[in-house]
């Protein structure tokens, strides 16, 4: 003989669960293509996110090896860069590298051309660290005492500039037939 297999009545709990497995199936396929466009914005925005930290990373990894390698960087590029890292944690040092190449290149070139506009553009960079970036000790501590080494350079060109005697005014010419060597106004003088 065979067995019959008996049909299980279902029990409330099981039909409530099978009604709302229902339900959101149905609610599921309503939605489908909102639930679609929503998942594919989703990995659109989370590749974007990742693709845009991954290039801040790079800049922030070649900007490190900038600082720390011991070749010399044009101003150019370490100007570009300074741009480039506008609100990471490496701008401050950044702008440090920036004005003290500018201050470099004025000292090594522009002094004795008398162009002070590389060290006008080191100490607003500078100023710019020592105002923008305060809390930041040691790069505010930097841009401190490469202040005061601009101000000790500009002290030292007014110095300079002071102990060159003025031009004297070309004396005027006395004439030759005064009596007295003095020359009188037109007024003073006697007919003879």
């Amino acid at each position: 003989m065979a067995r019959r297999r008996v049909k299980k009545s279902l029990s409330p709990r099981d039909d409530k669960f099978r009604q709302s497995v229902f339900k959101f199936a149905g609610w599921v396929d309503e939605y489908k293509y909102a639930i679609l466009f929503g998942a594919a914005a989703i990995a659109v925005f989370s590749t974007a996110f990742y693709i845009r930290s991954e290039r801040k990373a790079r800049q922030i990894e070649y900007a490190i090896q900038i600082l720390t390698s011991d070749v010399k960087v044009s101003v150019e590029e370490l100007k570009e860069l300074a741009e480039k890292s506008k609100g990471t944690y490496i701008e401050p040092w950044v702008l440090l590298a920036y004005g003290s190449r500018l201050f470099e290149l004025y000292q090594d070139e522009d002094i004795a051309k008398g162009d002070k506009s590389r060290l006008l553009l080191a100490k607003s960079t500078f100023e710019q660290v020592r105002d923008r970036f305060a809390n930041n000790g040691s790069a505010h501590f930097c841009a401190l005492k490469s202040l005061e080494a601009i101000q000790e350079e500009l002290g030292f060109e007014l110095k300079e500039e002071a102990k060159q005697p003025e031009p004297k005014p070309p004396e005027q010419q006395k004439p030759a037939s005064g009596s007295s060597g003095s020359a009188a106004s037109p007024e003073k003088r006697s007919n003879p």
